[in-house]
């Protein structure tokens, strides 16, 4: 014969458990706003330059593969600069896949300083981010590294 029986709580165990429950709840409710996106991270793949280093008016090629999400499509060409602390000049656009890839080859300008640069794409879906902390927001960069070689 089986019997069952009722547990009763006492009115401070009912208060205790009302407290427990509602404090795992709030905490819950924290976790979220913390990591509202509980997506995987989408950011664009290593831009791969080449050669990696350039004089100037010398070209290199500038490429990046499939991201591993999917991507707002608004975006169907992307601007390239070259940018370091001297210079900050545009130097083509591309044509972006589907799945975000791309490849060109630019030419760096006869001007171009010597020294460390960046290839910087803009134009992408990486420039701008408010659903994670608003338009200032330290968005996913976007560049590759290029040495500029005056001779």
């Amino acid at each position: 014969m089986t019997t069952t029986r009722a547990v009763r709580l006492l009115p401070i165990g009912r208060c205790l458990l009302a407290a427990l429950l509602l404090t795992a709840g709030v905490l819950l409710a924290a976790c979220d706003a913390l990591d509202p996106d509980p997506e995987p991270s989408c950011t664009p793949g290593p831009l791969e330059v080449s050669p990696g280093t350039v004089a100037p008016g010398g070209q290199v090629t500038v490429r990046s593969g499939k991201v591993s999400c999917t991507i707002d499509r608004g975006y169907t060409h992307y601007e390239l600069h070259l940018r370091s602390m001297e210079d900050d000049a545009v130097v083509g656009t591309v044509e972006v896949g589907t799945h975000g890839e791309f490849a060109t080859t630019v030419t760096i300008p006869a001007d171009a300083h010597a020294g460390d640069a960046s290839l910087v794409v803009s134009g992408s879906t990486y420039d701008y981010c408010p659903q994670h902390a608003g338009p200032a927001a330290d968005c996913a960069a976007y560049h590759g590294d290029v040495v500029v070689d005056a001779g």
